[in-house]
């Protein structure tokens, strides 16, 4: 076959900037189908046209918007917008992508996000552990370099641009999700996400057109995937899903649970139990991240063991958080001996 007409190397100039690219010959990674808008940090006539979007679409009944990349744009801009919207809406829940840690601050403080996606963080640390490379350490260090900005995360294992945990290129099996969903669930009163079909082990590991086999599920594609099928199916008849499938919507269904119905964990204080707990018999800094939840008139504790074998360990409980989580049946130095499965988390009522 022959073309009726020269083919002629297409060039652009001056370039047409669209989304990450300023480039006449974008690759096939960049955004190149994504609009650009010149927000400039000063009011223009773009956050008027952008404000009345968002406010039709608040009309319509939509509860919130997660807001892509947010440091491509001026935070002047989504600023004034929540505020704006807020006045009116006041319910709305903005939820923002923030890549650098150093930033949190400033987007929770004086910008007005609801939410942030703490990828950079809590993600990047329990997938360090998991992947073998990193330590349980980092869990700690993370939540101190939080403070008070903790309850304002958005906690989570998997999202359209991360690859599935149960894939080949993470966890490899969804069984193994249990310590990572532990430490990300319990440990304090930040949301959680859930990417769909997370809970019954959806493994992303088809090859969609365009992505390919990466692990990730359709994020540039259209595509059919066999397990949505199945869940929607048991939600509807109680029939479709694996054994397997049905175990992990079990287990997942007791962790969120009781992370939303029991008052000490939806609602109560946290106490990291890791730095009085390293030199205890069978406790592995590295790869054991034991924490306490308490509201004064219960308190639990939490074991994640992120290792491919059972652990027994003896954990420590100091005085200074029987006294902080007003834990009255104990002494001021307690033992509690826990048994915890492989890449799993034990929760034990103490009070």
């Amino acid at each position: 076959l022959k073309l009726p007409f020269d083919v002629q190397t297409y060039y652009e100039n001056p370039a047409k900037a669209s989304g990450n690219c300023f480039s006449p010959s974008p690759s096939v990674n960049d955004w190149y189908e994504t609009i650009r808008l010149n927000y400039c940090d000063f009011h223009t006539a773009t956050w008027d046209k952008m404000y009345e979007i968002v406010r039709y679409w608040c009309g319509k009944g939509v509860d919130g918007f997660r807001c892509d990349m947010v440091e491509m744009v001026p935070w002047q801009f989504f600023q004034w917008l929540i505020k704006k919207i807020k006045d009116e809406f006041p319910e709305i829940i903005f939820i923002a992508e923030v890549y650098q840690k150093e930033l949190y601050s400033r987007y929770i403080n004086e910008v007005g996000f609801d939410c942030l996606y703490d990828k950079s963080g809590l993600y990047d640390s329990v997938r360090s552990v998991v992947e073998g490379h990193g330590t349980a350490k980092s869990l700690t260090w993370n939540w101190q370099f939080l403070g008070d900005l903790q309850p304002r995360m958005l906690n989570f294992l998997e999202n359209h641009d991360e690859q599935r945990f149960a894939s080949d290129f993470f966890g490899k099996d969804a069984r193994r999700t249990f310590a990572a969903l532990g430490a990300g669930i319990f440990l304090n009163t930040a949301p959680y996400m859930i990417y769909f079909g997370e809970e019954i082990g959806e493994r992303g590991m088809d090859a969609e057109g365009f992505s390919g086999l990466d692990g990730r599920t359709t994020i540039f594609d259209w595509w059919r995937i066999a397990s949505i099928g199945r869940l929607i199916g048991y939600i509807h008849k109680n029939v479709g899903l694996t054994s397997e499938e049905a175990a992990l919507l079990e287990k997942w269904r007791k962790f969120l649970n009781m992370a939303s119905s029991v008052p000490a964990i939806a609602s109560g204080k946290s106490f990291d139990l890791c730095y009085c707990n390293y030199d205890s018999p069978g406790f592995d800094p590295d790869m054991h991240f034991v924490f306490l939840r308490g509201d004064g008139s219960q308190t639990w504790l939490f074991v994640c063991n992120f290792s491919g074998a059972t652990s027994n360990i003896s954990v420590r409980i100091p005085k200074e958080a029987v006294d902080y989580l007003d834990m009255k049946n104990l002494g001021p130095e307690t033992r509690i001996e826990v048994e915890v499965s492989s890449d799993d988390c034990v929760m034990i009522r103490l009070n």
